[in-house]
């Protein structure tokens, strides 16, 4: 099955609990499900994870959270060219 998601929401608790939900290696499998126009939403704001959604070839922005949360990322896919390594 090759699933294109229209939108994903990650909710892999922050880098510091759950590292690997943020590694390259699974950010990158989930760059593979996505195409350009595809939105993910994730509530850490961590700078690590927003590096590497850039490194990845999406288009991150900070925003608003839903209280309590402060911040939250809004990530969209602007083309279909992602780094995978």
């Amino acid at each position: 099955m090759r699933l294109k998601a229209d939108a994903v929401y990650l909710d892999g608790f922050s880098p510091a609990v759950n590292p690997d939900m943020w590694s390259n290696t699974t950010l990158g499998a989930v760059a593979q499900h996505c195409h350009s126009g595809t939105w993910l939403a994730t509530y850490t704001v961590a700078a690590q994870v927003r590096r590497r959604f850039t490194e990845l070839g999406f288009s991150v922005e900070k925003c608003p959270g839903v209280p309590p949360k402060r911040d939250r990322l809004q990530v969209h896919v602007d083309n279909e060219f992602f780094k995978t390594d």
